[in-house]
């Protein structure tokens, strides 16, 4: 019989993902770097994947002018050696264009090891929002 580890709180969890959404809307590479463990696996749609936070806000500054996260809610599921937390909610933002997007459906999945985030991957309606922009041209 394996012993339970101690899981992250909903309440330590909840500020975490907050943290981490926060940062990387305002592309502020220290503040993603402190709430994720050195090497930590950042997944986007395409997909695509990091190991540097660096990395991801340089992609994500070719996407975007900026982007905010709505977050509608944040569900915890402990696990034995970690915990994992799903933030729903919607994205609204300016394209590189200049265009603005809003109501964007996204999920995004962490995966929490003590106070750090382990691995984060998002899924969003951005491939549905630009193919439809593109129809319509």
């Amino acid at each position: 019989m394996s012993e339970r580890m101690p899981s992250v709180e909903a309440n330590t969890c909840g500020a975490l993902v907050s943290r981490y959404l926060e940062a990387m809307q305002t592309a502020d590479l220290e503040g993603v770097r402190a709430v994720t463990e050195p090497g930590a696996r950042l997944e986007y749609p395409g997909p695509v994947a990091f190991t540097d936070p660096a990395e991801v806000l340089s992609w994500a500054s070719g996407r975007h002018q900026w982007v905010r996260h709505t977050v509608e809610r944040c569900d915890v599921v402990p696990e034995q050696a970690e915990t994992v937390a799903y933030a729903v909610g919607t994205l609204r933002g300016v394209w590189k264009n200049g265009s603005p997007f809003s109501d964007v459906r996204f999920i995004y999945q962490f995966r929490i090891r003590g106070t750090n985030i382990v691995e984060a991957r998002l899924w969003s309606d951005v491939a549905e929002v630009l193919r439809r922009a593109a129809t319509t041209k």
